[in-house]
């Protein structure tokens, strides 16, 4: 005890007398620990910093804009630019006895694909003409939430681990490809929209401590869409294999871990009662595939013309509740975007609708993420201070629709050649499992989402005069739909 008291007396003549450079000091049985010279004395030296990156600016693709009352766009004109990558750095909070720093990402910014624009009297587009960018990539970094340190059995820190909260990502969607005039002619495989990019949040670790786990939030995910093509005009023909809508891309939040509460150190008078963090992913965007739509009086559609996008991937990340002597983190998981296929529509006077012609889009994949809600601890030295806290709840989101993309066509008289007319297939939908924490005080509670819908697409013909050959109008089939499995906590 003498011995300790010694020390003290140095340590604070270096720490606060200005006469006093380096005093060399003999820590008894060679000890020096990093939260503080010897157990009777640890550190007090605050709490953690915070840190939080800034936003990230857009990186999108350039646009092509043709206006002109003739406008002739000869083989492989008109290509627009990719969208970039534009993304957030990592951001990690301090770790301090007083409590963990927070932490914080940016929002990244947009990396569309850029778009062609053709608007005149007549246009006239050669094969190939007339490609949209795809979109890029925008992510926002990690969060990393700073750890209160554990004190020593004489001075436990109460303080709770920092918080974490990632960005939100911005859009990536394809671009699109419009063509505005009164005679509008597309040569074969000219109209070609951009695909879906994709885009994601980084993943939050909430902080960990003594007196209690750092919550954990991930950001909402952007738009990862593909691009649509329109054409609008009194006259518009389609050569073969003309305007594809652009594929759904990717967008995805991130993970959230809750930071856990450490537990007590054993035979001590000072057992932890903090409680685990909880934890919240962000919703994601949506991620359908692209339309295609023709307006005009006559509207004349060669063989394989118009194929809409296909619906890509959104989903929501998975989130883990904290553990903690003094009860489990909640956990919710995000709600998903649509991955719809793309649409088909041919309005007009007249649609001629070639062989092959007209093909919508297939459903992508729209999940959410699991709900893992944290366990309650049990805290040392039991029979003088067990730990009473219930398991976290779990609820997973709700996801989107995955739905087929239709055919549509409108017209006084409409003609269908063979194999026209095949509308998409409904993709994947589903929840996340959701299973509470167990605890000693008392189980979690588990809900699992609502799951969207996968349906079929539709084939629709309404006009004066309906011709369908051989082979004509094929409606989709329907996808899968399904909701996650939810287990309750059990109480130990």
């Amino acid at each position: 005890m003498r011995s300790t008291f010694l020390v003290a007396l140095v340590l604070a003549a270096t720490s606060y007398s200005p006469f006093v450079t380096a005093v060399p000091v003999a820590i008894p049985d060679g000890q020096l620990y990093e939260r503080g010279y010897y157990p009777t004395f640890p550190t007090f030296g605050g709490k953690g910093g915070n840190a939080q990156t800034g936003d990230s600016g857009n990186a999108n693709g350039g646009d092509v804009i043709n206006e002109g009352w003739k406008i002739i766009n000869g083989p492989f004109s008109n290509t627009a630019g990719n969208g970039g990558f534009t993304g957030t750095g990592f951001a990690y909070g301090g770790n301090g006895f007083l409590g963990g720093g927070n932490a914080a990402t940016g929002d990244s910014g947009n990396a569309n694909g850029g778009s062609v624009i053709n608007s005149g009297g007549r246009i006239i587009n050669g094969p190939g003409a007339n490609h949209a960018g795809n979109g890029g990539t925008s992510v926002s970094g990690n969060a990393y939430g700073g750890h209160a340190k554990r004190g020593f059995p004489s001075f436990p820190a109460p303080a709770k681990g920092g918080n974490a909260k990632t960005g939100n990502s911005g859009n990536v969607n394809g671009g699109d490809i419009v063509n505005d005039a009164w005679s509008l002619y597309n040569g074969p495989f000219s109209n070609i929209a951009g695909n879906g990019g994709y885009t994601g949040t980084g993943t939050a670790y909430g902080g960990f401590s003594y007196g209690g786990g750092g919550n954990a939030v991930s950001g909402d995910s952007g738009n990862a869409n593909g691009g649509s093509v329109s054409n609008s005009g009194a006259t518009v023909i389609n050569g073969f294999g003309a305007n594809h809508g652009g594929n759904g891309g990717t967008s995805q939040s991130g993970a959230a871990f809750g930071g856990n509460a450490k537990r007590g150190y054993p035979y001590t008078p000072f057992p932890s009662f903090g409680q685990g963090g909880n934890a919240h992913t962000g919703d994601s965007g949506n991620a359908n595939g692209g339309d295609v739509v023709n307006q005009g009086g006559y509207i004349w559609n060669g063989w394989g013309a118009n194929t809409a996008g296909n619906g890509g991937f959104t989903g929501t990340g998975n989130a883990y509740g904290g553990y903690g002597p003094g009860g489990g983190g909640n956990a919710v998981t995000g709600n998903s975007g649509n991955a719809n296929g793309g649409s088909v529509y041919n309005g007009g006077n007249t649609v001629i609708n070639s062989a092959g012609a007209n093909h919508a889009g297939n459903g992508g994949t729209s999940v959410s993420g699991n709900a893992y809600g944290g366990n309650a601890k049990r805290g040392y030295y039991t029979p003088y201070f067990p730990t009473f806290g219930t398991g976290g709840n779990a609820h997973s989101g709700n996801s989107g629709n995955a739905n087929g993309g239709d055919v549509v066509n409108e017209g006084g008289y409409i003609w269908n050649g063979w194999g026209a007319n095949t509308a998409g297939n409904g993709g994947f939908t589903g929840t996340g499992l959701a299973a509470g924490g167990n605890g000693f005080g008392g189980g979690g509670n588990a809900v699992s989402g609502n799951s969207g819908n996968a349906n079929g697409g539709s084939v629709y013909n309404g006009g004066g005069t309906v011709i369908n050959n051989a082979g004509a109008n094929h409606a989709g089939n329907g996808g899968t739909s399904v909701s996650g499995n939810a287990y309750g906590g059990n109480a130990y």
